[in-house]
């Protein structure tokens, strides 16, 4: 700073108070400049190397995504078996901080299946031309309840460390919430509609009732050319078959939007809920019985601003978009699971067999892959297609040497697919595919550390002979039914060249793997080799 500000025409006085310090530590410097001898090079820093080496908060990164709710003390005792120098508590603690993992609350969501992720696909496809003129046709409904008191970890209070048992950093609990109140509601972008208070819990009597008291007139008077469409979930008492047939006599004036499974997120109505929430909470006093809860709930729905639900109407098309985009993988069932393995039907029988020709990167494959994987367009069919991709992922971001990084990917690796980031974008992406081979060879030592070649195919009843070059005899495989081809799971990334690259590899599983996520073990038992069963659905999804 002192040769730059020199440099522009500042004088001596004015660099040393510019850069608070003395004039004689300007003229120092900058006479030291002006001869050569300027030392520009910042000094080492001070104190004791880190206990926790780059290589170390690799490791830790690697215990926190394999146990996400692992405590500082059990990180500790993870890090320090097998080390050579033991580390604290405090320091584990700061290192998660500098890495920014840092303990956060779980995120609430609903528990998809595979039918339900297939379904909001669907959903989200057939609907995918709607605009928001269309949405604004729409009239969203459902339930909600609302306790009296709850205490759901949203409020935060500052109090010193002495004030923790102070009257007013005590938040009261109550047995279920001191009672509660069940609602029921409806709007569109063009109006509010009623919030009813339900008398105990929605049933399909009580919901036929709302439904001749409180909807046909609504959308009587709101869309008076009969082209409106009423939402509702799944909830039973919206699917009796006396609520059925009250639609049908109804379907001349409008129409029902059926809604998927577990997806509050595609229905507005429930940020509506959470804003009555708010404002009611907010309220000073705050509602003491159930009648003043009720009274409240309708003030807040009586003044939720216009802008507010229209909004809400018009962001569906986004909605629609980001489950699209997140395709098949929007939830993952078993986020802990760290290996994935493959769908067998029967056993696998290990044959001796020397002579193969095997594949290796740059060879090409056939996959049986989902169409809107791979085409140009965004269609909505589910239709497959079998097409070649080249062995040996590489993903789209890489910049290097291609055939370089494809024997890199060529063969597993311990991490898991969503720990790797070479793997980790496609399969957030659910770029997935089916691999058609008649089988692969994996290598066992026999003896002397000699290692033998096994070919692991699908049972085959009456096949071609097997040959073993070691003493040239040959047999033949009794159990040939026909070709039956061996499916395998794989990720893929495309590129816009467009050219596809494939990774693909087994993986050997066995039940310590499966329960404790223990190291690889390959098991050979009576010439079979068992599998576990994690990939059912694999195929069924992409």
């Amino acid at each position: 700073m002192i040769i730059g500000f020199r440099a522009k025409g500042g004088s001596i006085s004015e660099t040393a108070e510019f850069v608070n310090c003395s004039r004689a530590a300007v003229v120092k410097v900058y006479r030291a400049w002006q001869n050569g001898t300027v030392q520009n090079q910042r000094r080492g820093k001070c104190g004791a190397p880190r206990a926790i080496d780059d290589r170390g908060e690799r490791r830790l990164r690697r215990c926190v995504r394999a146990d996400r709710r692992a405590t500082v003390e059990q990180l500790t005792t993870k890090m320090n078996q097998g080390a050579t120098k033991s580390v604290s508590q405090s320091t584990i603690q700061r290192t998660l901080l500098r890495l920014g993992l840092r303990s956060r609350r779980l995120v609430r969501a609903p528990m998809l299946t595979a039918v339900h992720r297939r379904r909001r696909l669907e959903f989200a496809r057939q609907y995918s031309s709607w605009t928001s003129t269309e949405w604004r046709q729409v009239a969203f409904s459902d339930e909600s309840r609302f306790m009296l008191h709850r205490t759901d970890g949203r409020w935060r209070i500052r109090r010193e460390t002495s004030e923790r048992n102070h009257p007013a950093t005590i938040a009261g609990t109550v047995q279920a919430g001191g009672g509660s109140i069940m609602v029921w509601g409806m709007f569109s972008w063009h109006s509010l509609g009623s919030l009813i208070i339900v008398e105990g819990t929605m049933d399909q009597y009580k919901y036929a009732s709302v439904l001749a008291d409180h909807v046909h007139p609504y959308m009587r008077i709101v869309f008076p050319q009969d082209d409106g469409i009423f939402q509702q979930d799944n909830a039973r008492c919206h699917t009796a078959a006396s609520v059925r047939a009250w639609f049908e006599e109804q379907q001349d004036e409008f129409t029902v939007l059926p809604c998927p499974a577990n997806s509050p997120d595609l229905n507005p109505i429930e940020h509506l809920w959470d804003h009555l929430d708010r404002v009611v909470r907010a309220m000073d006093p705050q509602p003491r019985n159930l009648a003043q809860l009720a009274t409240a709930l309708e003030s807040a729905w009586l003044n939720i601003p216009e802008n507010t639900f229209r909004d809400l109407c018009d962001s569906l098309p986004a909605r629609l978009a980001a489950v699209r985009s997140a395709k098949v993988l929007m939830v993952f069932e078993d986020t802990d699971v760290k290996y994935l393995c493959f769908y067998f039907i029967n056993n696998i029988k290990i044959v001796n067999l020397i002579y193969s020709v095997s594949k290796s990167a740059s060879f090409s494959s056939p996959v049986l892959v989902a169409d809107y994987l791979i085409s140009a367009e965004d269609n909505s069919d589910d239709n497959h297609v079998i097409t070649p991709m080249r062995w040996g992922f590489i993903p789209s971001w890489y910049k290097g040497s291609y055939e370089e990084f494809s024997l890199k990917t060529n063969n597993c690796r311990i991490e898991g697919i969503l720990e790797k980031p070479t793997y980790r974008g496609s399969a957030l992406a659910g770029r997935r595919c089916v691999i058609l081979a008649d089988g692969f060879y994996e290598w066992k030592v026999v003896s002397n550390k000699q290692k033998q070649p096994y070919f692991i195919y699908f049972p085959q009843e009456d096949g071609p002979d097997v040959f073993c070059r070691e003493n040239d005899s040959s047999s033949e495989s009794k159990e040939w039914k026909g070709p039956h081809l061996l499916t395998m799971a794989g990720l893929f990334d495309i590129w816009k060249t467009p050219k596809i690259l494939i990774w693909a590899d087994l993986i050997r599983l066995n039940d310590d793997i499966m329960n404790n996520g223990g190291d690889i073990r390959w098991q050979v038992s009576h010439d079979i080799v068992e599998f576990g069963l994690l990939f059912s659905y694999w195929c069924r999804s992409c």
